[in-house]
């Protein structure tokens, strides 16, 4: 009956007591025996009662002999109980596809253990949930296949996130040739780069080449080499994020503008470098701002032309001026020299203001040609003080015209500023004729202008244009750069918009602020020369 508590007593040293002695060790072994045997079926019915994946037995013909309750919850049952009752044909039943639990019975049949196999399911309340099954076959002394039993795990989270990731690669991947938009990945160390489909075909290398770091200097523009040379070395030894713009040199001639950014990712454990990031082809967008450039500068030359319209009648006054001294200078000589006994010193002198005046009318219209020249944009350094200083001989005899008194005052030992002197000139003879314009009304008070100059913070330069004129309408201050926006009759409205356009591609900022009394003042700041260098670079 299972009980091995009771024992024979030996009586005597003969066989029977031997046999009785043998009877009693007999029965120790079996009871140890039991009692491990106990342990274990214990210790494997913990296991299996608490074990997080799935267990099942499976007859043949698709009954549920026996689960664990992890199957049960997979599942969507409360017990084992009510899943081994409700489910009696699992093919039928639990299986999307069932020709997917006949594969399985016929390896089963074979004897044939199962690992890893991915399946659809459906759970009681008929929601589809993906598993990943391994079950091996149990058949009799016969070979005759009795049932399979195994693990049931839900991979559900796992297979939308592949899915997910999936679809987004192919969302990625039919991205890239519409944005113009490659990837790169670039370890460090090995010296192995990844580029995807449209990296290669941005670079105009086939499928089967090698990506390498001669690779991409080899189509770097011969121009730009050094430069993204540089790039990589500092982004390779300071192990930081970059950002940069160079151009490609393709095998068929032409030329394409790369914005590559890219950050640098460090591996906790090792310490080993790896760089991902995005190669975008901006050719386009170049092309467009270098046509938009070209028509800025196109109509920054005839707003320039137009303001010397504006100025013609004070231009004419500033070189009539020098040239009467001329004719008056040079008649004085001419009766000078008619005399008996002509004064030399007096004709030296009288010559020597012709010359003087000369230079005067020359420089005046040097300047107006200057302004008036359609040329490209130069940029080079530039002192801001002499930049105002050539501005101010072709808007004093405006200014006096219109009885304003204009006053200059520059700071001095200011940083040079990397710019076109045409372009600047053009703002500042802007910025005073609205100053004018606005103290035409005034009568009340002094019609002052003043241009000042002075340091703006440690890397830039201010130049403000001070009026004392009517001041600015708040309910139009917000337009008052746009273009074609204007308050005076007849004026184009494109002045103050070229002037901010001028500014900011100077890298500058230009804006306007109400005076404390009267007035308005305008202000641009430039970048002073290493800050410009710098981001032009």
């Amino acid at each position: 009956e299972g009980h091995f508590e009771g024992k024979v007593t030996v009586r005597a040293r003969d066989e029977i007591g031997a046999l009785a002695n043998a009877f009693n060790v007999m029965t120790d072994r079996l009871k140890a025996t039991v009692e491990g045997l106990r342990r274990s079926e214990e210790n494997y019915r913990g296991i299996y009662e608490n074990a997080l994946e799935g267990m099942w037995r499976v007859s043949r013909d698709g009954r549920v002999l026996s689960a664990n309750p992890a199957m049960a919850r997979v599942l969507g049952y409360a017990t084992p109980e009510e899943l081994m009752a409700s489910v009696t044909d699992i093919g039928r039943q639990l299986y999307v596809r069932p020709q997917e639990r006949d594969a399985l019975l016929l390896a089963y049949g074979r004897g044939t253990a199962i690992e890893g196999r991915e399946c659809e399911f459906y759970r009681k309340d008929g929601q589809r949930i993906w598993v990943l099954t391994s079950g091996r076959p149990v058949h009799d002394d016969s070979g005759q296949f009795l049932f399979a039993e195994g693990f049931v795990t839900d991979i559900t989270r796992r297979k939308r996130a592949e899915e997910e990731l999936r679809r987004s690669a192919a969302y990625v991947t039919a991205a890239q040739p519409l944005s113009r938009t490659g990837s790169f990945g670039w370890h460090v160390s090995s010296g192995t780069i990844y580029w995807s489909d449209e990296t290669f075909r941005i670079f105009q290398c086939d499928r089967a080449s090698v990506p390498t770091v001669e690779l991409i200097l080899e189509r770097t523009h011969p121009q730009d080499r050094a430069f993204v040379q540089h790039v990589i070395d500092q982004a390779r030894q300071k192990r930081t994020d970059f950002d940069c713009e160079h151009r490609l040199l393709l095998p068929d001639g032409s030329v394409r503008y790369l914005h590559v950014v890219a950050d640098a990712l460090e591996k906790t454990e090792s310490g080993e470098l790896e760089f991902v990031g995005a190669v975008m082809d901006v050719t386009e967008r170049k092309r467009a701002e270098e046509a938009l450039h070209q028509t800025q500068a196109e109509l920054a030359h005839v707003s320039r032309v137009t303001t010397l319209g504006e100025l013609v009648a004070s231009i004419a006054h500033e070189t009539n001026q020098p040239l009467a001294a001329i004719v008056a200078d040079a008649n004085a000589s001419l009766n000078r020299l008619m005399a008996s006994t002509p004064d030399l010193e007096e004709v030296r002198d009288a010559l020597g203001a012709i010359v003087a005046d000369a230079h005067r009318a020359g420089d005046v219209i040097h300047r107006i040609r200057q302004l008036a020249r359609k040329t490209d944009p130069c940029r080079a350094p530039l002192d801001l003080n002499d930049v105002i200083r050539g501005v101010v001989p072709l808007i004093l005899a405006e200014a006096r015209h219109h009885q304003v008194s204009l006053r200059v005052e520059l700071a001095a030992a200011l940083p040079h500023v990397l710019g076109d002197r045409v372009q600047l000139q053009q703002v500042i003879i802007n910025l005073v004729i609205n100053g004018v314009e606005a103290l035409a009304p005034v009568t009340d008070r002094p019609r002052e202008l003043v241009i000042r100059s002075r340091a703006h913070t440690d890397d830039e330069v201010l130049v403000a244009v001070e009026d004392a004129g009517v001041g600015i309408d708040v309910t139009k201050a917000a337009r008052l750069f746009d273009a074609f926006f204007t308050t005076k009759p007849g004026g184009m409205g494109m002045g103050l918009s070229i002037s901010r356009s001028i500014i900011e591609r100077h890298g500058g900022r230009l804006w306007a602020t109400p005076n404390p009394t009267h007035g308005t003042t305008f202000h641009f700041t430039l970048p002073g020369m290493n800050t410009t260098s710098s981001a032009l670079s």
